[in-house]
This record gives C-alpha cells, sequence and structure tokens, in this order.
C-alpha cells in the first residue's frame, strides 16, 4: 500500500513539475515576432518611446534612438519603442522596417503595465528604473547623448538613494 502511494505521488509530483514548465511566462512581443520576457527587464532601465509613421520629429530622431540602441547593447538599459497608432502587426512591420527602425518595436502597448501616461504629444520617451518606476519623461525629439547623459544622472542618483 505504500509503494502504492509513493507511486501516485510521484506522478502527481511528476505531473506538476511538468505543467510549471509549459506556462509561458509574461513576455511582450516585438514586431519582428520576437518575444521580450518580463522577468528579463525586471533590473534594467527601460526606455520607451512612443512613435508614429506620421511624425515628422519621429522620424527625425530615428537615427539618434538606433545609435542609443547600439550603444546600450552591453548595459543594463533596454530600449523599446510603441507605435502610438496600433497598427496591426504586418502594417507595422512594414512601418518599422521603412522606418529604419534597429531596436524592438513593441506590438502593444505598455502604458497600463508600468502605468505611464497616455502621450499628449510625439515623440515622447520614457525612462523607468529597475522595477518598472517612472522616472524621467522627454517630451519631443531626443538625442543620443541626451538619452546617455539623463540615464547616468538617474543611474548615479539611484547608487547615492540607494
Amino acid at each position: 500500500m505504500k509503494s502504492l502511494y509513493h507511486i501516485v505521488a510521484l506522478i502527481a509530483l511528476s505531473w506538476l513539475l511538468l505543467a510549471g514548465c509549459s506556462r509561458q511566462q509574461p513576455a511582450l512581443q516585438a514586431s519582428n515576432g520576437t518575444m521580450i520576457p518580463l522577468a528579463a527587464l525586471q533590473d534594467k532601465w527601460v526606455v520607451v518611446n512612443y512613435w508614429a509613421s506620421w511624425c515628422e520629429a519621429c522620424a527625425e530622431e530615428i537615427p539618434q534612438l538606433n545609435a542609443f540602441n547600439r550603444q546600450i547593447q552591453q548595459s543594463n538599459v533596454v530600449l523599446l519603442g510603441v507605435n502610438y497608432d496600433a497598427l496591426s502587426p504586418t502594417v507595422l512591420s512594414a512601418a518599422v522596417k521603412k522606418a529604419g527602425i534597429h531596436y524592438a518595436v513593441l506590438s502593444t502597448d505598455v502604458s497600463a503595465l508600468w502605468q505611464l501616461p497616455q502621450p499628449t504629444a510625439l515623440p515622447v520617451t520614457y525612462i523607468l528604473a529597475p522595477g518598472g518606476r517612472l522616472v524621467e519623461t522627454i517630451l519631443g525629439a531626443t538625442t543620443a547623448q541626451v538619452l546617455t547623459t539623463t540615464l547616468h544622472n538617474l543611474q548615479q542618483s539611484a547608487t547615492r538613494a540607494g
């Protein structure tokens, strides 16, 4: 009787472990189809840039955002784009390609996820500290240098405060 109990217990435990492995972790989908696990962003500084294809200032800042994205590749900073117009996946993918964007552009809006204000003008860039707290808003086109300096200052302040 005891061995039957152990077999049933092992089967139940195995099933629970397998069921846990099959659950998908919450993730954000980029326009290129890649998934960005939310857990991977938890300890990072996240820069979220809202843009639209019809926005001239947005188009002007894309090369700067591409340069910034290259600079942060080996750091604890992630750049994410969000299209203001909530385009369908196919249209979004084409718009990203046409605009020459080389950083992740999300397929969905993340304002509710991180409690970001809805943009009232474009472009707008939000900087979130590790853990997802909004710490800076940059309204209008920005540059790689402004983002780098702003992040450096924010990170220094966080280090002194923490």
